[in-house]
């Protein structure tokens, strides 16, 4: 498959790739104007937000997550009269379970890998007890990092990724989709020219691309975004709560558990934390081997999906993947073929 099959068909019909690319305009449109509209109420109280990288985190949250999701809901109606729970957040009864199991299992990871360098002799931990406020910020933490984790999930494993994966399956919608939210990370790098950032810390946007892999892998073996939107969270709050930076992000807040890493910066990370280091790829590399050979969870080659009709599985389905009210669907398995 080349570039221009994700556009056109042998027999020169449309493709999915123009509604993918219309999906991430209208979602980066609806993303700048809801930022603005959030924005305002702190400007005219005098508060600048970047002095504060969880406000920002926050701010973030709230502009991305109803941005894409309105994008996602306006192209799925308008060109394929899909509606909004097609889109991985049906309120199944699982949901609590699959978001709060990714989470502590995204943060019990980072705690178990800087243990491991700790044991190596790669890292170094402190412990003091928190207070009272430490303990009320890092809920606060918690929540923003859920709610800015959710809007990059959406806008990577969205509608413009679940079209992909319908019209040209699953490596090159995962390969696309990845590739397109690393770069689009890359550019949004402050200080500096993107192409010259992702020179000087290649392994960086190395993970944060096998990132973006593993979260794809864990949404088709799940069926839905809310483990991967968990797991993303966990991650980036296990860091945060070990005094580490985010990839670009300066530490979010004083923690009351410290990681001080030690060593080759190629290996264990620089000033840019873990991510930017050998270990964290070769970790994200391990994962993906295990999400893709886990026994359990559902197959990948059950995410290549055709929707000629919203059918009504039986009232109890043995096996169902998302609700709409009290009607459970299920997806229909596509013919491999040049058609959508």
């Amino acid at each position: 498959m080349t570039w221009r099959d994700l556009f056109f068909a042998s027999t020169g019909r449309v493709r999915s790739g123009w509604r993918a690319l219309i999906f991430l305009f209208v979602a980066l449109l609806l993303l700048n104007l809801l930022g603005v509209v959030v924005s305002i109420p702190l400007l005219l109280a005098g508060v600048k937000p970047q002095t504060s990288p969880v406000l920002e985190l926050l701010l973030f949250g709230l502009a991305a997550t109803p941005a894409v999701l309105a994008a996602g809901a306006w192209t799925a109606s308008r060109f394929e009269r899909l509606p909004l729970a097609t889109l991985g957040l049906s309120p199944h009864a699982a949901w609590p379970a699959r978001l709060a199991g990714g989470f502590l299992g995204g943060a019990a990871l980072v705690a178990l890998f800087l243990c491991a360098l700790r044991a190596a002799g790669f890292a170094t931990l402190t412990v003091r007890l928190p207070s009272s406020q430490e303990w009320a910020a890092l809920g606060l933490l918690a929540c923003c990092l859920l709610v800015a984790s959710a809007g990059a999930v959406l806008l990577l494993l969205g509608y413009g990724f679940q079209t992909l994966l319908r019209g040209a399956g699953v490596p090159v919608a995962l390969g696309v989709c990845a590739l397109a939210y690393t770069l689009l990370m890359a550019m949004q790098t402050p200080g500096s020219a993107p192409l010259q950032h992702v020179l000087a810390h290649p392994l960086l946007y190395v993970t944060l691309l096998l990132n973006c892999l593993l979260l794809g892998l864990l949404y088709l073996r799940s069926g839905s975004l809310w483990l991967p939107i968990g797991v993303n969270a966990g991650w980036n709050f296990g860091l945060a709560l070990f005094y580490l930076p985010l990839g670009t992000e300066a530490p979010l807040a004083p923690t009351p558990l410290r990681a001080t890493l030690i060593g080759d910066p190629q290996l264990v990370g620089g000033p840019l934390g873990p991510e930017s280091g050998a270990f964290v790829a070769l970790l994200h590399l391990v994962l993906l081997a295990g999400v893709a050979l886990a026994p359990c969870g559902r197959p990948l080659a059950s995410r290549w999906w055709m929707w000629p009709a919203l059918s009504a599985a039986p009232a109890t389905p043995r096996a169902w993947d998302f609700a709409i009210g009290a009607r459970r669907y299920q997806w229909r398995l596509a013919v491999p073929e040049d058609t959508e």
